[in-house]
């Protein structure tokens, strides 16, 4: 099982960073549109690719964690990927825009793999391709230089171009960027995509007790972990356990 390390880039009050006023009256803050997608990509992670994520950043957006620990923490869990999720600003009002990637100066041909395949995959759910003459690009950012892991900084879309605003402000923009993230770090990881709701024709469902054969190592591991409590494995869960259960997993890997 790969880890993922994700980080929802700046706090909920880190200055500056939020929507333009002119496109959007509320101000909307950075984090909140990162959080929204690193929640998203957190489910996505761990449901359809069988895959452990940590969370580098405050969950809350209260605390603003400097970026030299952030980085500690994913190489001090040896984590797989690093992926940091950010939305761009300097359009000023404009209709330019679109997603970026970036990697470090001296990438290496995983890093550059990943970064490609990510942002094919965003493109292709997203449709914010923009007016970027550079969309995969090379800067040396803290969260890319200090990491001993494949690491990549996405931009999301412009806080302050009129073209992007409107969409990046939809829980619709936030699933399809985090369905692309994910199929991006599938394909750089060559990682079968599960199809949760998928029913094997030959197992006993009348039986809500014990898991499927296909989830028991996944079952067994979460719920000796104390994500789970382990009862009615086959059930369906609401909205509340699943969110609950995330951020189990979440403060578990804060330690």
């Amino acid at each position: 099982m790969i880890t993922v390390a994700i980080d929802a880039g700046h706090g909920f009050s880190t200055p500056g960073k939020r929507c333009l006023k002119s496109l959007d009256p509320f101000e909307t803050r950075e984090w909140t549109l990162n959080n929204s997608i690193s929640i998203r990509l957190s489910e996505i992670l761990l449901l359809d690719l069988n895959c452990a994520f940590l969370r580098v950043d405050d969950i809350t957006g209260i605390t603003d964690h400097n970026l030299s620990s952030r980085v500690s923490l994913a190489n001090r869990k040896k984590a797989d990927y690093f992926i940091s999720i950010h939305h761009d600003a300097g359009i000023n009002g404009g209709t330019g825009g679109g997603i970026t990637v970036f990697t470090r100066q001296l990438s290496s041909e995983a890093e550059m793999e990943l970064a490609q395949a990510v942002y094919d995959e965003v493109i292709k759910c997203t449709g914010l391709k923009g007016n970027r003459t550079e969309p995969l690009r090379r800067e040396n950012y803290t969260v890319l230089t200090q990491t001993k892991m494949p690491a990549i900084l996405i931009e999301c879309g412009f806080m302050d171009s009129a073209t992007d605003v409107p969409i990046i402000l939809t829980d619709y923009h936030a699933k399809k960027c985090a369905e692309g993230i994910a199929a991006g770090i599938a394909k750089a990881a060559k990682l079968e995509i599960i199809d949760i709701n998928k029913q094997e024709p030959d197992v006993d469902t009348s039986d809500t007790a014990a898991p499927s054969d296909w989830a028991r190592d996944a079952w067994t591991w979460a719920k000796d972990v104390g994500i789970t409590d382990g009862t009615n494995p086959r059930e369906p869960i609401t909205r509340e356990q699943a969110i609950t259960m995330l951020s189990r997993f979440s403060k578990m890997y804060r330690l």
